[in-house]
């Protein structure tokens, strides 16, 4: 698939370059911030100790949404959302394995989240696969779910 740009770093503290600086504020209510780039992430196995490019989780969306990685029976399996599945939020349901989010103008996406210490991340694209949004964010202060919902809101409502 090309990801050229994606790796698993094991217990390596060190992010290949060029890399996105994290931070976060070791006492929430205090002013000091502290960049946490350089740090073992293998704590946080499966769930945070993938390392990757924007460009590549567009691909890699964009392939797995374009019926290339899986089966169509297990894609639409994977799609289909679950409802109640995220409570108190009418914009996000969760399917096998992905979040099936509706934006205000009524597109439904999918895709997924990540965070670790300083630092957010975010892939969704249509069905289909032609049109797919991914960022990461280096820093730990932010409110994931309402930067999610102004990003794809922005992104798949734009006129």
């Amino acid at each position: 698939m090309g990801l050229a740009a994606t790796s698993f770093p094991g217990c390596s503290p060190l992010l290949p370059a060029p890399r996105l600086h994290g931070y976060t504020r070791p006492d929430p209510s205090g002013p000091r911030i502290q960049d946490v780039t350089d740090y073992n992430p293998s704590f946080a196995a499966g769930n945070g100790d993938m390392i990757s490019t924007v460009g590549d989780l567009d691909r890699f969306d964009s392939a797995l949404l374009g019926g290339r990685l899986l089966p169509a029976r297990l894609l639409t399996l994977m799609l289909t959302p679950t409802p109640g599945s995220f409570p108190g939020t009418d914009t996000f349901r969760y399917g096998f394995g992905v979040v099936v989010a509706r934006t205000p103008c009524g597109v439904t996406v999918y895709g997924n989240a990540g965070s670790i210490q300083g630092y957010q991340t975010w892939m969704s694209g249509t069905a289909g696969g032609r049109h797919t949004l991914s960022f990461a964010l280096g820093n730990d202060w932010l409110d994931p779910t309402g930067t999610v919902v102004d990003a794809i809101t922005g992104e798949y409502c734009a006129r």
